[in-house]
């Protein structure tokens, strides 16, 4: 007699369970917002970036050529002294320069693709190109502004 009771109390719970469980079955399947959202970082390319790189120097100049034609420079890209590019201990490969000589005014634009010089008291040196646009060739060695473009 326990028995029959007992059953018919679970019976009539059934008909009441049935939605319950189905509330709880939706509710367990929605997005609550509750779990860690992944932030995509922000991008690091050069168009997300304002900076002006201000570089100035004065000093002697001079100029390389016929020894290191057709060798790598430190950049890997090979010499060519026919270019508009120069050497320079510190600023980035690919770096615009402009290149004032004092002595006449004349100005150029090299890209830096190699290091040096590696003589004393210089600050740039030059393919053979650029040396003659700035009419320097024949002296070797002039004194010249480099602004970074």
């Amino acid at each position: 007699m326990k028995q029959i009771k007992l059953r018919e109390k679970f019976d009539a719970l059934i008909p009441f369970s049935i939605p319950y469980f189905l509330v709880v079955l939706l509710i367990s399947g929605c997005d609550l917002g509750y779990r860690d959202k992944q932030i995509e970082p922000p991008s690091l390319n050069r168009a997300n970036f304002n900076i002006h790189l201000v570089h100035a120097e004065i000093g002697e100049a001079s100029w390389y050529g016929p020894g290191f034609h057709g060798k790598t420079t430190a950049s890997g890209e090979i010499f060519d002294q026919t270019e508009m590019t120069a050497a320079h201990p510190s600023l980035p490969m690919g770096t615009e320069v402009k290149v004032t000589n004092l002595d006449n005014g004349e100005k150029i634009k090299v890209k830096i693709n190699d290091r040096g010089p590696y003589a004393k008291d210089r600050v740039i040196d030059l393919s053979r190109a650029a040396a003659k646009k700035l009419d320097m060739e024949h002296a070797g060695t002039a004194e010249v502004k480099i602004e970074v473009q």
